[in-house]
């Protein structure tokens, strides 16, 4: 709507002045050996989040920050979290998605979303 003829112009404007940059991204994809580093943080964190999914309000935040506590605490002082583990990545992720399976059961049940 309207909202968007400013932003338009905003983008016209810097065509001509802004360099396209372009990013390289590392590897997408994990290999096997990363994969079974985190197999059983990945098991632990989706079950963790598929039980937090269903408490009905609770929702996908909360099930990240609980495994990200409980994996920082498995870790200990050997882990590396907040400097780029791998655990530390994979374990508020399986939770965000378990969660969005777990938040089915009350939706359908009581009709709570």
């Amino acid at each position: 709507g309207l909202f968007s003829v400013s932003e338009i112009f905003l983008m016209l404007e810097h065509t001509q002045t802004s360099q396209n940059i372009i990013n390289k991204t590392g590897k997408i994809l994990v290999n096997i050996k990363e994969f079974f580093f985190c197999f059983w943080t990945i098991i632990r964190s989706s079950i963790i989040g598929f039980f937090v999914g269903v408490l009905p309000g609770a929702g996908s935040t909360i099930a990240s920050a609980i495994t990200y506590m409980s994996e920082k605490k498995i870790a200990g002082e050997k882990g590396k979290f907040g400097q780029g583990d791998l655990k530390g990545v994979a374990a508020p992720e399986a939770a965000n998605n378990a969660s969005a399976c777990g938040s089915f059961i009350p939706m359908l049940t009581l009709g709570l979303p």
